[in-house]
């Protein structure tokens, strides 16, 4: 089998992530600017990786099922890091359980409509849905510097 450009981007997304958490930790200016970018590049390859696949008509059953892992695994990473750090404390952190509670839920509801042969494709809405929280997380790492 062999691997298509676009998913080598959604492992690329999933190899950031121990990167993006050592590099939290990095004391000053580095430790604020490497994971903000990281994340924005994940980010950017997670809406990258999608348009390429169905640009060059690329799609595969690997892409479909690392995709939405991949998104889950950055995005659940930078809430628990900004959650343990106090960046996002108090009532704020119902938001970001909402967000981690929402991805469990979609991920649990297409694995048990898989196993019915029922696929449940991912709509513009939800699309849109990732580009808001990627941004909110953007500007949540940013919240973090402003302090």
């Amino acid at each position: 089998m062999k691997i298509k450009f676009p998913n080598y981007l959604t492992i690329g997304r999933i190899i950031i992530v121990p990167f993006f958490v050592l590099a939290y930790y990095l004391p000053g200016f580095y430790g604020d600017i490497i994971p903000f970018t990281l994340f924005v590049v994940a980010s950017f390859t997670d809406f990258l990786d999608g348009l390429l696949a169905r640009l060059y008509k690329e799609e595969s059953k690997l892409g479909e099922l690392l995709d939405p892992i991949a998104d889950k695994i950055i995005v659940a990473t930078a809430l628990i890091l900004l959650v343990m750090d106090g960046t996002i404390k108090n009532y704020e952190v119902i938001a970001a359980i909402i967000i981690l509670t929402r991805e469990i839920l979609i991920s649990g509801l297409r694995e048990f409509l898989a196993k019915g042969q029922v696929n449940l494709p991912v709509s513009g809405l939800a699309q849109i849905k990732n580009i808001f929280t990627d941004v909110f997380n953007i500007f949540t790492f940013n919240w973090r510097d402003w302090k």
